[in-house]
């Protein structure tokens, strides 16, 4: 078989990968414009709910690609370092006033936070999941109890400064752009680096998929965790479709086909 070496992406296709360039599409649907001939009962949001915070102050970002791992003066509460017999001021993180790091702190994006997770959780303390404009920091779910979840604005700081995935996004994301589509400088003039609060939601991992997508037809379905078994995942023993295959592709047929950025990707 002919192996083609897969072209590298545009300024256009990266910025139309980033959350708010296809978070309103999937939210408040006009139920007119659904392709529903494949769909039981059309739905109008097909994403959880979300609150975008930008621009964000240059010092925050500044922060997240400072060295090691502190938390800004302005958030020191984590409900990671709780316990049964905590009190209401045993899970503020500590740190050494004699230590020479430079100290940050941006009490405006704190009180943005909080409002967001107030608006979010509602009457309930559902909490949110934090992530950039593309990646959520899940390689650092290990300084917060193996959970994105966040209740705290520190919670929010701690998985965010502890993320390389999050460095990436902050630093890297524009590079090996096509040749002739590459950025002097570092960002295009139109980007805003963003925060993105997502409502959280106890997901569970059998139940997560990854699609392929190409010229806007479902090509393939994976599991989300390929090194995890799931018997109820198996095929069914006389060769049909597995249920969830037809409903993932019936769910892209109705809301995602020609729907993200405006079917420009």
């Amino acid at each position: 078989a002919m192996m083609t070496t897969p072209s590298r992406p545009t300024q256009d296709d990266v910025l139309a990968c980033q959350f708010s360039s296809w978070y309103r599409s999937f939210r408040n649907i006009d139920k007119s414009a659904i392709n529903n001939s494949t769909a039981r009962k059309t739905r109008k949001n097909v994403t959880f709910e979300s609150i975008v915070i930008k621009p964000l102050p240059h010092e925050f970002l500044e922060y997240l690609k400072s060295d090691g791992v502190r938390l800004p003066d302005c958030a020191t509460k984590v409900s990671s370092c709780m316990n049964d017999n905590a009190t209401p001021d045993d899970d503020e993180w500590e740190t050494d006033s004699d230590d020479e790091t430079t100290s940050y702190s941006f009490p405006s994006l704190t009180a943005q936070i909080q409002t967001a997770l107030d608006s979010l959780n509602g009457d309930r303390d559902l909490g949110c999941m934090p992530k950039m404009n593309w990646s959520s920091p899940r390689d650092a779910t290990w300084m917060n109890q193996g959970s994105l979840k966040c209740t705290k604005v520190g919670d929010v700081y701690l998985l965010l400064k502890s993320s390389e995935f999050v460095t990436f996004d902050v630093e890297r994301a524009f590079d090996d752009l096509a040749e002739d589509d590459s950025i002097t400088g570092g960002y295009p003039d139109c980007f805003s680096h963003e925060l993105v609060l997502r409502k959280w939601c106890n997901l569970h991992p059998s139940m997560e998929f990854r699609c392929f997508v190409r010229g806007h037809d479902l090509v393939a379905i994976s599991q989300r965790h390929p090194s995890k078994f799931y018997g109820h995942l198996q095929p069914p023993v006389d060769g049909s479709a597995h249920p969830c295959a037809e409903m993932i592709s019936s769910f892209f047929a109705t809301y995602v086909r020609k729907r993200f950025a405006d079917g420009r990707v």
